[in-house]
């Protein structure tokens, strides 16, 4: 039984794969940064099937919503959740497309419309195959969260799990496009997938003075310098070559004139890791550094840390159901496990606090033509977001007797 309802899940996705594209062109054509995505869930909303048995959370103070496919009207009971994040980028589009960005400076240079548009077919299908589900179903639920702000922390995740979106989940999973992995390709794996991240932001501030007097003042600049190169041995020497971690100095301000030395300079450093015990250590290393430097230097200095995302950990349970679906929708030989974990962070890795999570990368990469995720020419082929569709459809069957 479960097999057959696998073929007709994905023969629906391939029959109604325009629907799925001009969807995600839709939201494409129209990005909304993070915490300001009022018309996108609002068009989102306009697409869900009106359906008895298809319930829709939302609120007034965030613009992430969820909406559950009940069975045995009770869908408290348990339910599976599939994640989908739904805002852009402060990028400047220069793709060309003909459904390009019409907002100035916001696009979706990393694949959220597409994420939203799998999770809307893969809804869709639940819809249409609802009675035969239902009779053989082992979850209360099936509910699709539509998320905004995952790209502001500290993410939009944080605000419907105040609302209860985790109450009953048994599972729920994620997928994230990847254009360094080929086109067709399906990769997970157990474990650390993506890694966790906070940033510290540094003022430091001493005594001004002229460029031709440096003895007389205390220099900023210099003092940074020291604070930058120091803090790379943190890695290179104070962390195992085992350990993945990331040390990058992004931004730094000072200096108004080029004859004076300035009196406050500010920089903000990101912090990465998939061992939450390893970000701690290389936070206290940084902070130490600051400490050391600028008693040296006789400088004082202020830290304000931004908790930023968890490391991603993969559940095997988990893990297994989404292998299967991917198997099932995309064929054994393009199912791959990833050849390193990504240093970036996702705030989905805070559902998979809460309930086991697995979160997936789906590959879009087509050589030359392939630009990286927040790029201005970002964009992936509507065949990947087809596959996506079909894999997180298929994923609804795991869930079936």
């Amino acid at each position: 039984m479960k097999s057959s309802i696998i073929k007709s899940v994905l023969r629906y996705i391939e029959d109604t794969g325009d629907e799925i594209k001009e969807f995600r062109e839709t939201l494409h054509a129209n990005p909304e940064l993070s915490l300001c995505e009022r018309s996108t869930r609002d068009f989102i909303l306009s697409k869900i099937p009106r359906k008895e048995f298809v319930c829709v959370h939302k609120f007034d103070d965030t613009y992430g919503f969820w909406v559950d496919v009940a069975f045995g009207g009770n869908a408290s009971a348990s339910s599976a959740a599939i994640r989908a994040d739904i805002d852009a980028l402060p990028i400047q589009e220069e793709t060309g497309l003909p459904f390009a960005s019409k907002n100035a400076g916001v696009m979706h240079a990393c694949g959220h419309d597409a994420h939203a548009a799998m999770a809307f077919g893969a809804l869709c299908a639940a819809v249409k195959h609802y009675d035969v589900l239902r009779e053989n179903i082992k979850t209360g639920a099936l509910r699709f969260i539509f998320q905004a702000a995952e790209e502001k922390a500290p993410g939009g995740a944080l605000a419907l799990i105040e609302k209860g979106v985790m109450e009953g989940v048994e599972a729920i999973f994620g997928i994230h496009v990847m254009p360094h992995i080929a086109s067709g390709r399906f990769a997970i794996c157990d474990g650390g997938i993506m890694a966790g991240g906070e940033r510290l932001n540094v003022t430091l501030t001493g005594n001004g003075g002229h460029a031709a007097r440096p003895e007389e003042a205390c220099d900023l600049i210099l003092l940074a310098g020291e604070i930058i190169t120091s803090s790379q041995k943190l890695v290179s020497r104070n962390t195992s070559p085992l350990e993945p971690a990331v040390v990058s100095f992004c931004e730094i301000h000072a200096g108004a004139a080029g004859n004076i030395l300035p009196s406050s300079l500010a920089f903000s450093v990101s912090l990465r890791s998939l061992d939450p015990v390893v970000l701690k250590n290389i936070r206290a290393g940084v902070e130490k550094i600051i400490k050391l430097r600028c008693e040296e230097y006789g400088a004082s200095f202020l830290i304000e840390a931004v908790k930023g995302y968890p490391p991603m950990i993969n559940e095997p349970g988990a893990v297994g159901k989404y292998l299967s679906a991917a198997r099932n929708a995309l064929g054994e030989r393009n199912v791959v496990y990833p050849e390193k974990p990504v240093m970036g962070g996702d705030d989905f890795a805070r559902y998979a606090q809460m309930a086991p999570g697995a979160f997936a990368f789906l590959g879009t990469g087509a050589g030359s033509e392939t630009y990286p995720l927040h790029h201005p020419k970002f964009n992936l082929a509507d065949s990947d977001i087809l596959n996506g569709t079909k894999v997180l459809a298929a994923l609804i069957c795991e869930f079936a007797g």
